[in-house]
């Protein structure tokens, strides 16, 4: 028997979406799988949902009826694959060790080895002949491998860590609230200056572009969707007079907000 037998990749996908994905029903087969994104996605269970925030492992055992939500629109990024075969099930069953029991997922910091790996398997899961399949399975193997070398990193664990990932959610969930950032920090016993920094290294963008982007994304929504007026929209947004609303729009797209409503010139945040 060859070493690769027991280890057959059966699909290798990706899949970018800002929209709520349909719920899949049980199923038999295992994999594993990267939510990567800058925001919070939801995962959400018959009888629960759970708010995670991105980047993360997820694995996959045969299971309930489950899917994944978005949080305010975000945008995620989520590639994965299923494998068939006793050693594919001995591998996952070895992460269940350090995922967590509630969501089969792992927090990582780092995770851009994973995408990595993941897009030769892309490549390779639409060229290799079946005889070739030990291929993508070494590449299965080194997945995993990136999963333990990403996991448990003291600072995921650091309180500046839980203070960004405090924040985010908050502006996410209600972008338009004027949040008082600098007591939070001092909460944390930890300095603006050095959150602020963290912040940018962490997400990739400044907090105040980072609370921009979810005022823009949230101002489109209801533009798009609500019936306010153009000042019930500028006040949820969190802008103290619509004049001021107006020239964040037109600086953000080139049209104001009448404009955009009456036109429809909408695209997906």
């Amino acid at each position: 028997m060859n070493y690769f037998d027991d280890l057959k990749i059966t699909c290798v996908l990706r899949a970018i979406s800002c929209r709520d994905s349909s719920c899949i029903g049980p199923h038999p087969y295992y994999g594993l799988g990267v939510m990567n994104g800058k925001d919070y996605v939801k995962r959400v269970f018959p009888d629960s949902t759970i708010v995670l925030k991105t980047p993360f492992v997820y694995l996959i055992a045969p299971s309930s009826r489950s899917g994944w939500l978005t949080v305010g629109g975000s945008q995620r990024d989520n590639r994965w694959f299923i494998m068939e075969g006793s050693r594919g099930e001995r591998l996952i069953a070895s992460l269940m060790e350090i995922a967590d029991p509630k969501t089969y997922t792992i927090a990582l910091k780092n995770y851009s080895d994973l995408l990595v790996i993941h897009q030769k398997m892309l490549q390779l899961f639409h060229s290799v002949t079946p005889e070739e399949n030990y291929k993508l399975a070494i590449y299965a193997e080194r997945f995993a491998g990136a999963i333990y070398d990403g996991f448990g990193s003291a600072e995921t664990q650091a309180p500046i860590y839980e203070l960004i990932n405090k924040v985010s959610h908050m502006i996410t969930e209600n972008p338009g609230k004027i949040f008082d950032f600098e007591s939070l920090a001092r909460e944390y016993q930890i300095s603006y200056y050095h959150f602020r920094r963290c912040f940018v290294e962490s997400m990739g963008i400044p907090l105040h572009e980072f609370v921009l982007q979810k005022r823009f994304s949230l101002a489109v929504s209801l533009l798009k969707n609500g019936t306010q007026s153009i000042k019930e929209i500028s006040d949820l947004c969190g802008f103290q007079n619509p004049s001021d609303f107006s020239r964040f729009i037109k600086s953000r797209c080139s049209s104001t907000p009448s404009e955009l409503r009456k036109q429809n010139q909408f695209t997906e945040i």
